[in-house]
């Protein structure tokens, strides 16, 4: 079988790289052979590796084992963000082993600038179960795998600054067992929500203002207080694209 389920050619010679799957997507995913000589016994060690939006076309694809696929987030993500005040964005992770390989992938996630869109909110990274289970609104009965805590995240308007930063820098996940005697494929989904804070250039300022005036020997004194609101001025064009990379790894069976 090839990497989807249909019917696999037999494999000759060393490293078959890049055997093409459709998966009827016009998006093929690379497939290769890492091991030196076929066997029948074990199969080829044939493994794929892709990323990419939930049912998007336009996937990722690892070209080898070594490769690091990027999924990015930028000024798309970060004008639903500033505007609604919440985004969530959906990851689908495709994988295939065979040959008694199981196949493991980390997520490396990004530093998040503390004066960008995406540095001033709460963001959470999730596993879920399925691509509709990504919701801004929460990702009931699973915690996060990592979160992130802008500096202010209260989001009341001011900005009084905290300690910002990751609970954990990475999540992973595997997939693909290594005791099994067919193909096995697997599809997995993670959903990083984010909920937007106060931004650094936020807040509010009070003025006062006495006026004293002396007629006939008393001194007449009045005051005056008043405030304003400073809203943001940071515009979602200039998000910097933050990378979240995936890699992955296989095993044998008792490694």
């Amino acid at each position: 079988m090839n990497a989807f389920g249909t019917p696999r050619r037999a494999l000759v010679g060393v490293a078959a790289l890049a055997v093409a799957l459709g998966a009827g997507t016009g998006t093929a995913l690379a497939l290769w052979d890492d091991t030196e000589q076929f066997s029948a016994e074990v199969g080829s060690g044939m493994v794929g590796f892709a990323i990419g939006k939930p049912g998007a076309a336009d996937r990722t694809v690892a070209a080898g084992p070594a490769d690091r696929l990027a999924f990015p987030l930028g000024p798309d993500e970060a004008t639903t963000l500033l505007d609604t005040g919440e985004v969530a964005v959906g990851i689908q992770v495709d994988a295939r082993a065979d040959g008694n390989k199981g196949l493991s992938y980390a997520l490396d996630l990004p530093d998040l600038p503390a004066d960008s869109i995406f540095g001033s909110s709460t963001v959470r990274v999730y596993r879920v179960d399925s691509a509709a289970a990504c919701s801004a609104h929460g990702i009931t009965g699973r915690p996060p795998a990592a979160t992130y805590t802008p500096a202010d995240p209260d989001g009341d308007g001011t900005f009084e600054p905290g300690p910002a930063g990751w609970d954990r820098t990475w999540a992973s996940s595997t997939p693909v067992r290594a005791d099994y005697d067919d193909d096995w494929t697997a599809t997995e989904y993670w959903c990083v929500v984010a909920t937007l804070g106060d931004l650094p250039d936020e807040g509010s300022y009070t003025n006062t203002a006495t006026v004293s005036v002396e007629v006939d020997g008393d001194t007449y004194t009045a005051e005056d207080t008043w405030r304003a609101d400073v809203t943001t001025a940071a515009d979602p064009a200039d998000e910097p694209t933050h990378t979240i990379n995936f890699t992955h790894s296989t095993t044998r069976p008792g490694e």
